[in-house]
């Protein structure tokens, strides 16, 4: 006799509802068996009678019911069901199954749902049925509901990593399946047969979608965003070609880093095919004196492309500083291999204004790679070198009776007596130079990467 192994599906033992909710679990996924086609009319939610599959528990809903959705006027509410096994189930009275509408004011606000395992030790496990929209007439909308029930015990899985709550769509030639992404901005489609299947989400109102292979017994994850994941240990940002902050996409981005730190990163997604790099040097700061108060110089530019990444390979990143003492050098920008020297006073990216005197004005500073008393590096200081990129490295407006005007892109203007402008922060911008107050420092530099677009 064995003390180590105990029967459940042998003759003469005993099977528990959760010994038998342990296989279903294994098979079936959470949602609908049968019926329970939801619809609704004004704030009154219906759902017909069917049969649903939660944490392999097979729950019968025995009649149409309506919900009556009406303490908000707008945002979202869902229908949760709970399963709580510490209440009553008997041959005679049935009440481990509680229904509840939840408000909240955005898709992604509602609580997270309890789903510790009743066919183990938990107690209390919940399932979003739906989640509605709602508006000043009562529901405008289906957001999301609960799939037909698949087999997860065969064919492929595909997980799919988006938006939280975003609605995922995977279809095949004969089949359609639709899922909201969890708290995580994952949905994981089981039970999938093997072939090409086509992952859909609609963003902004535009429909993207990717076709993908599922392998039996296989998974595989789809991130539908093409901005690499990454790990840095300064600071950035990621935008998209209207410098407009984003965490998804489907096409063009861009990452901004701010500050010196170490780049990693984990999955390339979109940088597989490369990367443009745009580097600026820190600007100039400017300088003081009569005639020789001339603004600082912009940051030197360097634009790389198509430049190859690998993944798990830490690459430091460099952001050159402003100038902060009279005609302080700007530091240089280094990443990649890659390096746009700082700015001088007055010669850089774009030249620093000439200095004036008591009786002369200062002179302003140039834009765009020009010069002016300073030199400017004779080529465009905009983002990577387009003609509609960003504009860089404006020189710094020189000091006199009138200061110059700092150059366009955030140069600091020159001044007589009083503080003279500082460069822009993260444009490798010049100071201005004062005849005889404080000379404006220099912008920091910054480091900017986006997926490849042209050849090297």
């Amino acid at each position: 006799m064995s003390a180590n192994f105990t029967g459940v599906t042998f003759p003469n033992q005993k099977v528990t509802p959760a010994n038998d909710a342990v296989i279903r679990r294994a098979i079936f996924d959470d949602g609908i068996l049968t019926g329970c086609d939801l619809s609704y009319s004004g704030s009154t939610l219906t759902m017909t009678a069917g049969q649903l599959m939660i944490c392999g528990r097979q729950i019968i809903h025995p009649s149409s019911q309506n919900w009556a959705v009406t303490e908000a006027t707008s945002g979202y509410a869902r229908l949760v069901l709970t399963i709580d096994v510490t209440r009553t189930s008997t041959k005679d009275t049935f009440d481990q199954v509680v229904d509840e509408i939840q408000y909240a004011t955005d898709a992604n606000g509602f609580a997270d749902l309890t789903t510790a395992d009743i066919n183990a030790t938990g107690t209390r496990y919940q399932v979003a049925v739906c989640v509605v929209s709602l508006g000043p007439g009562g529901i405008t909308g289906i957001a999301s509901k609960l799939d037909m029930t698949e087999g997860g015990g065969a064919g492929g899985v595909l997980t799919v990593t988006v938006s939280p709550g975003e609605l995922v769509t995977v279809s095949n030639s004969d089949k359609s399946q639709a899922k909201a992404a969890n708290a995580s901005g994952v949905a994981v489609f089981k039970g999938l047969k093997a072939g090409p299947w086509t992952v859909a989400v609609t963003r902004n109102g535009k429909p993207t979608a990717k076709t993908v292979i599922v392998v039996t017994d296989y998974s595989v994850s789809i991130p539908l965003s093409t901005i690499p994941e990454f790990t840095y240990t300064g600071d950035y940002e990621i935008v998209n070609d209207s410098d407009e902050p984003i965490t998804v996409s489907q096409g063009n981005w861009k990452i901004r880093f701010l500050t010196s730190g170490t780049l990693t990163f984990t999955n390339l997604n979109g940088a597989e095919g490369g990367i443009d790099v745009f580097l600026v040097g820190g600007g100039a700061a400017g300088a003081t004196g009569s005639g020789t108060c001339h603004g600082g110089g912009g940051g030197y530019t360097l634009t790389a492309k198509n430049v190859s990444l690998q993944k798990n390979t830490p690459y430091e990143i460099v952001i050159g500083a402003g100038g902060n003492a009279t005609a302080a050098q700007g530091g240089d920008t280094s990443a990649f291999s890659y390096t746009a020297a700082g700015g001088k006073n007055p010669d850089g990216g774009s030249g620093g204004g000439k200095g004036g005197t008591s009786s002369a004005n200062g002179g302003n500073g140039a834009s765009d790679g020009g010069t002016a008393h300073g030199t400017g590096q004779g080529t465009t200081t905009r983002e990577f070198g387009e003609e509609a990129g960003t504009l860089y490295s404006p020189g710094g407006g020189g000091g006199g009776r009138t200061g110059g005007t700092g150059g366009e892109g955030g140069g600091g203007d020159g001044s007589y007596g009083d503080a003279a402008g500082n460069g822009a922060e993260n444009k490798g911008a010049g100071g201005g130079g004062s005849r005889q107050g404080t000379v404006g420092t220099g912008g920091s530099g910054i480091a900017i990467i986006r997926n490849t677009r042209g050849a090297a």
